[in-house]
């Protein structure tokens, strides 16, 4: 029976060590601030500013290759406004070329309009010449015919009459006379006349081929003239057109060039406006990126404070664990003294009972 009591005793003495020891723990624990929630919080707070940092480098990776892919663009536009800026400057000479070789055929035409109005006054000269030629020449065949008619009466009438009767009677005819020296005075003046006529028909003749051959001489220059002046004015209007024609085309090149240029210059503005905004973002994004990490620093700054303020709370619960435990125990080894003491106490007060009764 009393070793039972001692064992129950031993038991609950040391069952209260231990709750003693636990309770004590307990308080140096419980005493110690939230540290894993707020070690928590700043490490989400981290991934979320690195999550940040991932997303603003891709951002801004896209956005340096964009401006990139731009300034390659503007590189090309700029090349080509040079390449069209080029071309129109040399069609805006071949233009300005082309308007002085316009004048210069709109003066030569002019030239041979003023050169087939000159020749106009030419032929207006060999077409006198010509009427006045048709005139000799009709002068002439009247003459001719009046002597032909001449001859040919004195002829007739020497046939009729036969040898000098007939010049006689001839002579009659004329003179109205009859006497015979008269009459072969008559006679020889018939024949002069008869001769003159010959000699003027022969003259009038050859005039007539002469006249005829300056007549045709005129006729050929006229339809040289007019042959000089009409070709002159159609190669010369034909200059003209071609010279208009040259131009107007320049001209319509011109435009389209211009207009061309134009566009490039619209675009290259584009171009020049969007690789700018580009750059703004990437600049921005970059800046973005400083601040997102003066923040991450500024956060990993705070975990290692948390860190060290958790270590310090950790170490300064350990010690206050330790400290409990062992103040704990020197309470239980305090209480198992007294508990030993009040067990030996009972004992000896049991066996001196024990003696008095026997």
């Amino acid at each position: 029976m009393t070793e039972h009591v001692t064992t129950r005793r031993g038991r609950l003495l040391r069952r209260r060590l231990r709750g003693a020891v636990a309770l004590a723990l307990a308080g140096a624990l419980l005493g110690g601030p939230a540290l894993a929630d707020d070690l928590h919080d700043i490490r989400d707070r981290i991934r979320k500013v690195e999550q940040q940092q991932d997303r603003t480098k891709d951002d801004r990776s896209a956005a340096r290759d964009k401006a990139g892919e731009l300034g390659d663009e503007l590189e090309h536009t700029s090349a080509e406004l040079v390449a069209a800026d080029k071309k129109l400057k040399e069609t805006t000479s071949k233009v300005a070329e082309a308007r002085i070789a316009l004048s210069e055929a709109e003066a030569d035409l002019a030239d041979a309009e003023a050169e087939a109005r000159r020749i106009e006054t030419e032929l207006a000269v060999a077409r006198a010449n010509e009427a006045q030629i048709e005139e000799s020449l009709a002068a002439n065949e009247d003459a001719q015919e009046q002597s032909r008619s001449t001859i040919g009466a004195i002829a007739r009438d020497s046939y009729k009459q036969g040898g000098l009767g007939s010049l006689a009677t001839t002579l009659e005819l004329l003179s109205g006379e009859s006497d015979a020296v008269e009459r072969m005075a008559m006679a020889r003046t018939v024949l002069r006349v008869q001769d003159q006529q010959i000699l003027a028909l022969s003259v009038q003749q050859a005039q007539a081929v002469a006249e005829q051959d300056r007549l045709a001489g005129v006729r050929q220059d006229i339809d040289y003239l007019l042959a000089k002046a009409e070709a002159n004015v159609v190669a010369k209007e034909q200059a003209r057109q071609a010279a208009e024609e040259a131009k107007t085309a320049l001209e319509a090149l011109e435009a389209q060039q211009a207009e061309d240029k134009a566009a490039l210059e619209k675009e290259k503005a584009k171009a020049e406006k969007a690789l700018a905004a580009e750059q703004e973002r990437a600049d921005d994004l970059t800046a973005e990126l400083r601040r997102l990490a003066s923040k991450k620093h500024g956060l990993k700054a705070e975990e290692k404070a948390e860190l060290d303020r958790i270590a310090k709370e950790k170490a300064a619960a350990e010690a206050r664990r330790r400290a409990a435990e062992e103040a704990a125990r020197q309470k239980a080894a305090e209480e198992a003294a007294r508990q030993r003491a009040a067990e030996r106490e009972a004992q000896r007060q049991r066996e001196a009972a024990a003696e008095a009764q026997r």
